[in-house]
């Protein structure tokens, strides 16, 4: 639980090559800012356990595998023990809230008390303020930057990792092929849910699994109705089996080579964007 360098990093790719394709990775930090140690119940020790269960590690380094690709990658540094970027902000809104886990956990992912005695909703507000506001900000900007540069539809890939066992809040239960993608009807780019449906039957299915054990893909709140609407959103999750355990790292690429069709698609997402974004593509369409 090294101290962070910043909230968050965005790593942007060689303007010749880059793509509107965003990489979201919420969930792969796993500092604790010093200042911050204070807002929880649990001793360090505890702290750390609970850290590891919920951490989504390496996927930081998975999706900045694409970054020479032309992907824009965003890495949350600090753990989502100190702010889930990825809930909705208001807890009546979101699903996870009723087992404690919102925006800003309030119990643990086995039903633990997290935070400190006296925890208040000013202690709330201010670290939604520092980190929470923050990176939809920075998100938002984003999408609005990379819709003004491209004539192709921006897109997300909301990256995290799932562990081989349920947590004890999951409700859904069944299988866990080593892949799980959330989408929505909304923003789901159905070319890429294609490619993966492509890829499991190449390989005799029970690759992947839509919507399960999660579901859905971020898209950041607050962006205007047409700009949001324009987004298209996927989320890949990794079984954790096929990543380094934390807090181990390894060399590349051998700590991923189990992961190897995450990297295929990101390629195959790169170069489908760059192909739409052609002068090519565009003629085409406008004929």
């Amino acid at each position: 639980m090294a101290p962070p360098r910043a909230a968050f990093t965005i790593h942007r790719p060689d303007p010749a090559l880059a793509v509107p394709l965003i990489i979201h990775v919420p969930h792969a930090g796993d500092a604790i800012p010093a200042d911050c140690l204070a807002d929880f119940a649990l001793p360090r020790d505890d702290l750390q356990s609970v850290l590891a269960a919920l951490v989504d590690h390496d996927t930081d380094r998975l999706a900045l595998s694409a970054l020479p690709l032309g992907a824009f990658v965003i890495v949350n540094e600090v753990s989502r023990l100190v702010v889930d970027p990825e809930r909705y902000p208001d807890d009546a809104d979101e699903p996870a809230a009723v087992h404690g886990m919102g925006a800003v956990y309030v119990h643990t992912h086995d039903g633990r008390r997290l935070r400190r005695p006296g925890w208040s909703a000013v202690d709330r507000a201010a670290r939604m303020a520092a980190f929470y506001h923050p990176w939809h900000a920075a998100m938002r900007d984003l999408v609005l930057e990379l819709q003004a540069r491209f004539t192709a539809p921006v897109h997300i890939i909301d990256l995290h990792s799932f562990p081989v066992r349920p947590l004890p809040f999951e409700t859904c239960c069944g299988p866990r092929p080593p892949y799980c993608l959330g989408w929505t009807d909304a923003h789901a780019p159905r070319a890429w849910l294609d490619w993966w449906d492509a890829r499991a039957s190449a390989v005799g299915g029970g690759l992947v699994a839509h919507n399960h054990p999660f579901a859905g893909a971020f898209v950041p709140g607050g962006l205007p109705v047409g700009a949001a609407a324009a987004v298209r959103s996927l989320m890949v999750e990794v079984r954790r089996d096929l990543l380094p355990a934390w807090p181990e790292r390894g060399e590349l690429p051998a700590a991923h080579e189990r992961a190897t069709d995450v990297r295929d698609f990101l390629a195959f997402a790169c170069e489908d964007l760059r192909r739409r974004n052609s002068p090519d593509a565009n003629e085409r369409t406008s004929r």
